[in-house]
């Protein structure tokens, strides 16, 4: 049995295969969206440009990426 713990708040998780726990994923939904819409609209932003324009944290943006939530291209 894997233990980890959610990168947003600590919460200690068993056997998720995700950065974080099911409260944190719910409560980034809004900001999951706003990237989301960000790259439909913008083709191939950097990082850098996508943290600037949504104010989303660049490390949240690439736990996003990681997870698959979300793909830069």
């Amino acid at each position: 049995m894997g233990i980890t713990n959610c990168t947003k708040c600590g919460q200690v998780m068993f056997n998720r295969q995700s950065f974080f726990c099911m409260i944190c994923t719910d409560e980034l939904k809004d900001d999951i969206e706003k990237v989301k819409t960000y790259l439909r609209n913008h083709s191939k932003p950097t990082l850098l440009e996508v943290h600037k324009m949504t104010g989303i944290p660049i490390k949240t943006i690439q736990e996003f990426i990681k997870e698959g939530i979300i793909s830069r291209y």
